[in-house]
């Protein structure tokens, strides 16, 4: 059965979206608790940086941050892989105004990728919320990560209470393709050493090195690229205008234009990270001074 109706139209499926925003949240407290148990016991062959030390970090932090970006590496790289598999089958079997919303007219096939966009953006909402428990445990602190944690809670909440722009929705969860990259990055630069991975000793400025050469691209493609294509197919609906959609839409047409703005500033915000991110890529290749890239770091906070 095709779903038609405002937050899905179907019980069951609401319900299954609330246990992964919920659920999912208290997973990644309880997992956070045993994981960081295990680092603290386990890793211990390391030494915080100098600059590490000069913003506070301790080796308890590190472990605490450690374990919040091996559980970010996780989820991401299923959220990423998944979203990125909904929004080419969108684009693979709709016209770009059928990613908008789903309708009478709608075939099974956008039906299953709108329902599963919509799960898959719970479980992102889940990682929001776990987000804002740093806030409230004092793990991070001023206006601009309460800005940041509060507005993805906002968004895991309106869409599914407006449920249209599923297609671009999915291009956005795709972007978190780059996170684990980004994650292994956050990790290894505040602390040296040495690590086993893939069968040889791995220096951790060689891992933090490596995850930047993948970061850099992946990031371009997914979030500044595929992104900004996934939000120029949303924006056609309101040039051609297809009866059947703007019917569907209804009440709904002014949360479709809330999701869409709130989504172009977003890609405006990868636009100017995307400068940052090559700037820092090309002067760690090239072997520039470390204070250029510290004063690149802090420009980017």
């Amino acid at each position: 059965m095709c779903i038609r109706d405002r937050y899905v139209g179907t019980e069951r499926l609401a319900i299954m979206g609330a246990v992964l925003l919920y659920g999912g949240c208290a997973v990644l407290c309880i997992s956070h608790v045993l994981l960081r148990n295990v680092y603290r016991r386990e890793w211990t062959g390391f030494a915080l940086t100098e600059q590490s030390v000069k913003d506070g970090a301790t080796r308890e932090s590190f472990i605490r941050d450690a374990t919040i970006q091996t559980q970010s590496v996780v989820l991401h790289s299923f959220i990423g892989t998944a979203g990125a598999f909904l929004a080419w089958r969108s684009v693979s079997w709709s016209a770009a105004t059928e990613g908008v919303v789903v309708h009478t007219g709608s075939r099974i096939e956008e039906c299953n990728t709108c329902a599963g966009v919509y799960l898959l953006g719970h479980l992102f909402g889940a990682w929001a919320f776990y987000q804002l428990t740093w806030l409230l445990l004092g793990w991070q602190k001023g206006f601009d990560n309460w800005a940041h944690h509060l507005m993805f809670c906002t968004i895991a909440v309106i869409n599914p209470y407006f449920f249209t722009i599923y297609e671009a929705t999915g291009f956005a969860l795709a972007m978190e393709i780059s996170s684990p990259a980004l994650s292994a990055m956050i990790i290894f630069r505040s602390a040296t050493g040495r690590m086993q991975l893939l069968g040889s000793t791995w220096d951790y400025r060689e891992i933090e090195t490596a995850a930047g050469l993948v970061f850099c691209p992946v990031f371009l493609v997914v979030r500044v690229l595929l992104f900004g294509y996934g939000l120029w197919r949303s924006v056609q609906v309101w040039f051609v205008q297809p009866e059947s959609v703007m019917v569907a839409l209804g009440s709904r047409a002014s949360g479709a234009k809330l999701i869409q703005g709130i989504y172009f500033a977003a890609w405006l915000l990868q636009l100017f990270w995307a400068r940052i991110v090559v700037k820092k890529v090309l002067r760690k290749i090239r072997g520039q001074p470390k204070k250029h890239l510290e004063a690149d770091n802090a420009k980017s906070k």
